[in-house]
């Protein structure tokens, strides 16, 4: 819980001050989720590049602090790097492929939903926070609620009315581009997708059962993310 607030305050001010800051805060979190992923992977014995998977992560935010060309290139380079890595290496037997996979698999999630916030920001500062106050919200909800419940369902269905709560408060203020009714339409996009992202993370792993709080902070945003900044661009 401590760690989530902490995670809060930071990434908060981080988005307040300076677009430059926020990706560095979130590029480092990322490397961090991208290490703990990769790392279940490689204690079953897999092939996964570790390096790559953390510097691909990390990079990801960084490159989107530019544009979202930046971005989309460093999604390619570290793709084409990977792939080149696995296939300089002579001292296994396991295809290429495999190796890229599970890299790309530990990195290319996490890094998005890093970047997320960041490229939101460029469309507007508002949506970028209010991005993350949501999942915030969702976590915090889920958090306290399902953490000791034996329902799996409680969790979530507490986040969502934490969700709506801020969704009520945005539709009182209507800053553009949240004006009127649009609040709900987001957070309800929230409520949907954030607990998608929880099952897509412990998918990324090994095990889901295994211990990853980096990706924790971050897998809300795996498909919310890219939602919400997709009805960004279309509104």
């Amino acid at each position: 819980m401590r760690l989530g607030l902490l995670w809060f305050v930071l990434g908060l001010v981080a988005l307040i001050l300076n677009v430059f800051v926020a990706a560095v805060l979130f590029a480092v979190v990322a490397g961090f989720a991208a290490h703990q992923a990769a790392l279940t992977w490689q204690r079953e014995r897999e092939p996964v590049q570790v390096v790559t998977a953390v510097v691909a992560a990390a990079g990801f935010p960084l490159a989107a602090a530019f544009s979202h060309v930046t971005a989309g290139f460093w999604v390619l380079l570290f793709t084409v790097g990977s792939l080149a890595a696995a296939l300089v290496r002579t001292d296994k037997d396991e295809l290429p492929m495999r190796e890229v996979a599970y890299t790309l698999q530990s990195s290319l999630f996490v890094g998005l939903a890093a970047a997320s916030p960041i490229l939101a920001f460029h469309e507007d500062k508002l949506a970028a926070l209010v991005l993350f106050v949501f999942v915030a919200a969702y976590d915090c909800g889920d958090f306290l609620v399902g953490a000791g419940s034996r329902s799996s369902i409680e969790g979530p269905i507490a986040g969502a009315l934490a969700v709506a709560a801020c969704s009520f408060s945005l539709q009182v203020m209507s800053p553009e581009p949240f004006v009127g009714a649009v609040a709900w339409i987001y957070g309800i996009a929230v409520m949907i997708f954030a607990p998608v992202g929880q099952v897509a993370a412990s998918a990324m792993l090994a095990r889901w059962t295994d211990r990853v709080p980096a990706l924790r902070r971050l897998d809300t945003l795996i498909v919310v993310g890219p939602i919400f900044l997709l009805m960004l661009r279309l509104s």
